[in-house]
């Protein structure tokens, strides 16, 4: 996720966002409150007006969710797509209210699911760059909860962008943790090999496979007994299958 700009510039709706008065927006903000035509616009500037109480936040977020799920906010949406998942990031790196953060997480995800949807692969990469950067800042429990988490969304993707940006998050969590990875070493294998031995594989697949797989190469060689042998066996035994 990039880091916002800042520019002296106000809004000239009238709407001003409280957050303490600052006289600097960030470029996204000011994006957003330079928007008055959308309903999207103007109910962002709400979830992010005011920080002070928790009773109308969690209201107005949840309100923006309300507007997110209709399928007729998709064209907005993605006039905002950008600087809406950076404003609410940041708003979520900001609050410290559980309640409030799963909302606003709420809300990052749906955006992120009509992006995605609107063909615009692009922001899987912004979403895994965010979720290893959160991953970096916590405890091993929390490692290995989303570690575990990314394995299951890696076993349920369908579509080759999607699995490439969720498997290169899962090599830097490898490199970074690899007591926490090992575990996770003989199904990302088995998945990966999954992908490379489909019956209509992409070139892109047929390229980044064998990449991944030597990037793991540390657990092949501290695994060679206990696992390299036995995976190596079932890939041959799965190649003259699908041959």
């Amino acid at each position: 996720m990039r880091q916002s700009r800042r520019n002296n510039s106000r809004s000239q709706s009238g709407n001003s966002v409280e957050d303490e008065n600052m006289e600097e927006m960030s470029e996204d903000l000011r994006k957003i409150c330079d928007d008055d035509d959308s309903k999207c616009a103007r109910l962002l500037k709400e979830v992010i007006r005011d920080k002070r109480s928790f009773d109308l936040p969690i209201q107005r977020i949840q309100e923006f969710q309300a507007y997110l799920e209709k399928s007729d906010s998709n064209k907005f949406i993605m006039k905002l797509d950008e600087p809406a998942l950076n404003v609410l990031f940041e708003q979520f790196q900001e609050r410290f209210h559980e309640t409030i953060r799963s909302e606003l997480a709420h809300c990052i995800g749906l955006i992120v699911y009509v992006i995605l949807n609107e063909g615009e692969p692009k922001f899987t990469e912004w979403i895994f760059e965010c979720l290893l950067n959160e991953v970096r800042k916590s405890n091993v429990q929390t490692q290995l909860l989303i570690s575990e988490q990314l394995k299951k969304i890696l076993e349920l993707v369908v579509h080759a962008p999607l699995m490439i940006a969720i498997m290169d998050t899962i090599i830097d969590l490898s490199r970074i943790y690899p007591q926490i990875f090992q575990d996770m070493f003989v199904d990302i294998v088995d998945i990966l090999i999954g992908w490379y031995i489909e019956s209509l594989p992409t070139d892109r697949i047929l390229e980044y496979t064998p990449q991944a797989l030597h990037k793991f190469r540390p657990f092949w060689v501290e695994q060679i007994e206990a696992t390299t042998l036995t995976l190596l066996d079932s890939f041959i035994e799965d190649a003259d299958n699908y041959a």
